[in-house]
C-alpha cells in the first residue's frame, strides 16, 4: 500500500469534510454560537468530533440580513471547514428544537419520562437525526414546554418549516 499503510496503524489519516453542515442564525448585531466541537469525515470515511478554532468576526457591526461563510482551522490539518451564519431578524428563540443534543436540555417536562423522552432515530426525525418520543402502553399524561425570558413586549411570528 503506498504511503507507508497508514490503514494499518490508522496514522496519515486527514479531514476532508464536515459530517453536517455547521450552519447557525443569528440576530443583527449578535456574535452566532458556532459549535467549537463538529463531527467532520476523514479519507478513510471515520467521522470524528474534533475542536474547530473559527475565525473572529465584528458581529457587532452585522446589522443587514445577509449569510456569511466563516472559516475554521483544526489544529495539524490544512482543512478549512466552513460555517454558514445567516444574520436576520427572524431567529428561532426555541433551543435545540430538533432535539439534536440528544437530550431534553431547556425543555421541560411534566409527565412520566418513560413514556416520553429524545432518541436517536433519524428515520422518524423531521431534521437531523433525534426525535421526541412519547408512547406507553398505558395511558399518560404529559406537557413538554420552554420558557422564555428577555422578551420585548410585542407581536411573535410563527414560523413552521
Amino acid at each position: 500500500m503506498p504511503g507507508g499503510g497508514s490503514a494499518k496503524n490508522g496514522s496519515g489519516f486527514v479531514p476532508y469534510t464536515i459530517a453536517d453542515p455547521v450552519k447557525v442564525t443569528t440576530m443583527p448585531g449578535v456574535a452566532p454560537v458556532i459549535p467549537g466541537i463538529t463531527k467532520v469525515v476523514y479519507i478513510n470515511d471515520k467521522e470524528n468530533a474534533i475542536l474547530i478554532g473559527w475565525e473572529k468576526h465584528d458581529w457587532a457591526n452585522e446589522k443587514t440580513p445577509r449569510k456569511i461563510n466563516i472559516t475554521g482551522s483544526i489544529s495539524g490539518s490544512d482543512f478549512k471547514p466552513v460555517a454558514e451564519v445567516e444574520i436576520s431578524s427572524r431567529v428561532n428563540l426555541v433551543e435545540d428544537n430538533s432535539f439534536e443534543s440528544g437530550k431534553l436540555g431547556s425543555w421541560v417536562l411534566n409527565g412520566n419520562p418513560k413514556a416520553c423522552f429524545v432518541e436517536n432515530n433519524k428515520s422518524n426525525a423531521h431534521t437531523g437525526k433525534w426525535t421526541y418520543k412519547y408512547w406507553l402502553a398505558t395511558g399518560f399524561k404529559s406537557i413538554l414546554s420552554q420558557k422564555f425570558t428577555g422578551l420585548e413586549s410585542g407581536t411573535a411570528t410563527p414560523v413552521v418549516k
